[in-house]
């Protein structure tokens, strides 16, 4: 099974197979007819998401026709070996730098990491900083940060980031995220599990998925603009 990673997937692609338990035979002593392996895979694929070029534009282009390029950019991620991170920071500050953002890379060390950046800006009092979160995570850490404190809110310009779950559609709708880059979650998960299962068969996959994203807002989500996107369950 470990040959499946090693061997059948690109090494540019993550694919992890685990057996957590294996049931068969009757003694010790004796071979068992037949054994049941149970296991997970997860794997991630950059193909499935729309091409980095165009996430970057469309995040990148709403900070720069909305925001102040006097306010300093902190851009948080949990990691630059997050998929996809390395090449969405060398996107984004280049592009914000060409339009005289002030750029600051924040990568997660401790769970207070995001906390005291914010906490920065606090003194002076008249300090601000815009934030962009890079991956769900970070989004998730720093809305919940800011939701928290009337004060925190009042020095963060604004917060943008990437992520689709429900606890980040209900920031955005409440307000504490002011602009969010999204797709459809559930046919992720769908598409990630398929490929998963032709690496297992040893099928080539004849197709690359590529998964569109979104720039919306709060009103996009009062508006039902993108309903069956968002929330295919219901």
């Amino acid at each position: 099974l470990q040959s499946i990673p090693s061997r059948q997937i690109s090494p540019l692609d993550s694919l992890v197979v685990t057996v957590g338990m294996m049931n068969g035979g009757t003694k010790e002593n004796i071979l068992a007819d037949e054994v049941e392996l149970v296991g997970t895979v997860r794997v991630f694929d950059r193909q499935f998401r729309r091409s980095m070029p165009e996430r970057i534009e469309q995040l990148a282009g709403q900070i720069v026709l909305k925001e102040n390029p006097q306010v300093p950019v902190c851009l948080l991620t949990e990691g630059l070996a997050y998929s996809g991170n390395r090449e969405l920071y060398d996107g984004l500050s280049m592009v914000l730098e060409e339009h005289g953002f002030l750029i600051r890379l924040v990568q997660k060390a401790d769970e207070d990491t995001y906390r005291r950046v914010i906490e920065e800006t606090v003194y002076p009092e008249s300090s601000r900083i815009l934030l962009v979160a890079m991956d769900p995570e970070a989004l998730h850490d720093a809305a919940d940060i800011i939701s928290g404190s009337s004060v925190y809110r009042e020095h963060v310009e604004a917060l943008y980031g990437v992520g689709s779950t429900v606890a980040i559609l209900n920031r955005l709708d409440e307000g504490v995220i002011d602009g969010l880059i999204t797709y459809n979650q559930f046919d992720e998960g769908y598409l990630g599990i398929e490929r998963a299962v032709e690496a297992i068969q040893g099928t080539a996959p004849g197709r690359r998925e590529e998964m569109e994203a979104y720039y919306i807002e709060a009103e996009d989500l009062q508006e039902g603009t993108y309903e069956k996107l968002l929330y295919p369950m219901q």
